[in-house]
């Protein structure tokens, strides 16, 4: 099964990376402890140490990005997305469980001070609960930031994964395509496959790098082929499971509306 072998692979490049990491920290205690006890050396002696410290330090700094990027592969591996859903709740309870009253209000001014018109939502339940997670993600944030809980939040991936929930919700929340455009959606196959459609994705990759051009290098590769695995996809409902299709449905209304469209 590809999926697997996929997930097994990215498993074994991350064991093999934090392995790497930890053997930079422990050079990196070493050096330290060499610069310690060298301190009445030569000039020479510890110029070369203070050189060997910076080369090390800054291996160990790639290897954690690197860490960090393959835990981002990971999770897009599917078969590891719920588990990783479990883990978000799991820390998420165990940080709300360790936080006081007040701590909870102020993130919540925090905000709504950020936010303008976060207070003023709706009071029903999509946008109470949307409201609840924003407020949960950045408690956690801030946990993870400052160090409080160490043993509970430990990598800034889930720290992270934590906002992306929040706009698993809202998209949720707000995208919703009628029976009609799902079915019109399916009958898109044959002119997605012929690249129809491919000078509107172009207006959208050109506002992406106008707006966020940070963004625009995780576009490379995605059309049109995931576009096709979406359209193909048996199991589409008319609102999005995730961030995925929300971004794929919030395209297929540009086709709907293409004489129309927002800058």
């Amino acid at each position: 099964d590809l999926e697997d072998f996929s997930a097994d692979v990215v498993g074994r490049l991350q064991k093999s990376t934090a392995q790497v990491l930890n053997i930079f920290r422990d050079m990196k205690k070493h050096i330290q402890r060499l610069q310690e006890i060298s301190s009445n050396e030569s000039g020479v002696v510890l110029r070369r140490l203070y050189e060997y410290a910076l080369q090390i330090s800054e291996l160990e700094e790639q290897a954690g990005e690197i860490l960090v990027s393959l835990a981002w592969q990971d999770i897009m591996v599917e078969k590891r997305w719920g588990e990783i859903q479990e883990q978000l709740f799991s820390i998420k309870d165990q940080v709300v469980e360790n936080t006081g009253e007040e701590v909870l209000q102020y993130i919540e001014g925090a905000l709504q001070r950020d936010i303008p018109g976060l207070s003023l939502l709706p009071q029903e339940l999509g946008h109470a609960l949307i409201y609840k997670a924003l407020v949960d993600a950045e408690l956690i944030y801030q946990v993870y930031t400052n160090n409080k809980l160490p043993e509970v939040v430990n990598d800034g991936v889930y720290s992270l994964l934590q906002f992306v929930r929040t706009l698993e919700l809202y998209a949720a929340h707000s995208i919703h395509l009628t029976d009609e455009q799902l079915d019109r959606l399916r009958t898109r196959k044959a002119l997605v496959k012929e690249g129809s459609f491919q000078a509107l994705f172009d207006q959208v990759r050109t506002s992406v790098e106008y707006h966020h051009p940070l963004a625009v290098s995780l576009l490379e590769g995605v059309f049109p082929r995931k576009l096709q695995q979406f359209v193909n996809s048996p199991y589409l409902k008319n609102t999005p499971v995730n961030l995925n299709q929300a971004a794929w449905m919030i395209f297929n209304s540009c086709i709907d509306n293409d004489d129309n469209l927002p800058e």
